[in-house]
């Protein structure tokens, strides 16, 4: 645990090649590559020619990379937060061509902790003790780069750009209902959907992940469209980011029989039953035999449970997710600057 986040490190040394369509850290974690080579060690990123990165829906996470030399040709990606890349041979940190190093929300309304007597907080388990961060402003989000020697290639790309927002739930006790469904300890076994979110696996959130019930490889096959939501596949989210704009909360319904498995049918409650069957991301692994699940649209959860939501942009004076954020390049020796920078 380190300044309040989660932290993980991966030490060696040599050389590492990272292939992946984006490298980001979990929401509210930071993570360390550290390679401890002393002059010729090295970190390269690369992204597959074909790949889709969409979107991470990870916020306020923090990166560090440090060895002899770095090279970005891929898309390094820390959402509102922190990424160093500190290199120190000569001619030792290249962000390549059509490279992507960002800190930008983009258009991505990320879910991030909770209101409480008007307080913003994450909790994280810690072993096995809960940890409660209270937010009275939010971190700088930054991209600092350190070098002998730096060269920003022509059309990479450093966005420092302001936009999207984190939210903030909380639930309201009341007439539609004392319980919080969304709370995975009470229903791990609901999650949600986002048609946007393309990934192919579920975000890893430290606040919310815990005690659901599927892996982060899990999707679920939707073969009738129903209230909105066209049929296709679709990866699991928990249950909380059902709450996030355009999003669906799906839940087993085992006990329901449905007659006909080619139709939608409305429940007494409103939402919509349909067939659906769990699969495997980046796999032909799927059920065999479909099961019954409850589709329940954003705009009509209130109807089962009371949520208000908090806009970060809104909340916070500082360091909004709408701000600009603030990059710097550190070269004692040289500096080639051909890229571009969105601010």
């Amino acid at each position: 645990k380190s300044d309040g986040l989660l932290a993980g490190s991966l030490n060696f040394n040599g050389d590492l090649l990272v292939s992946a369509e984006q490298l980001y850290p979990a929401t509210f974690t930071k993570f360390s590559i550290l390679n401890q080579s002393t002059t010729d060690g090295l970190v390269q990123v690369d992204k597959p020619t074909n790949g889709n990165p969409g979107e991470t829906l990870s916020g306020l996470g923090s990166l560090l990379i440090e060895s002899p030399n770095i090279v970005n040709n891929g898309i390094i990606k820390v959402p509102n937060g922190r990424i160093k890349l500190a290199a120190s041979s000569a001619d030792s940190l290249i962000l390549g061509e059509n490279s992507l190093t960002s800190v930008a929300l983009g258009e991505q309304n990320v879910l991030f902790g909770r209101t409480e007597a008007a307080e913003w907080v994450y909790t994280i388990e810690v072993g096995n003790d809960f940890q409660t961060v209270i937010f009275d402003k939010l971190p700088e989000s930054f991209i600092e780069l350190d070098s002998p020697s730096i060269d920003f290639s022509n059309e990479a790309v450093v966005d420092i750009s302001g936009s999207g927002d984190l939210l903030a739930y909380e639930h309201i006790p009341g007439p539609n209902g004392s319980v919080d469904i969304l709370n995975p300890e009470i229903n791990p076994d609901y999650f949600a959907i986002l048609p946007s979110y393309n990934a192919g696996y579920a975000v890893y959130d430290v606040a919310e992940s815990p005690n659901t019930l599927f892996s982060i490889g899990s999707e679920i096959i939707i073969t009738q469209p129903v209230n909105g939501l066209a049929a296709g596949r679709y990866t699991l989210l928990p249950a909380r980011y059902a709450l996030l704009p355009g999003a669906y909360l799906v839940r087993p319904e085992p006990n329901i029989t449905k007659i006909n498995p080619s139709t939608v049918t409305i429940l007494a409650d409103g939402s919509s039953l349909v067939p659906g069957r769990l699969a495997i991301s980046n796999s032909p692994i799927a059920e065999s035999l479909p099961q019954n699940y409850s589709i329940v649209k954003n705009a009509e959860l209130m109807k089962f449970a009371e949520y208000s939501i908090t806009s970060a942009n809104s909340y916070f004076n500082s360091n909004l997710p709408q701000d600009a954020k603030r990059v710097s390049f550190a070269a004692d020796q040289d500096l080639n600057f051909d890229g571009d920078i969105l601010a």
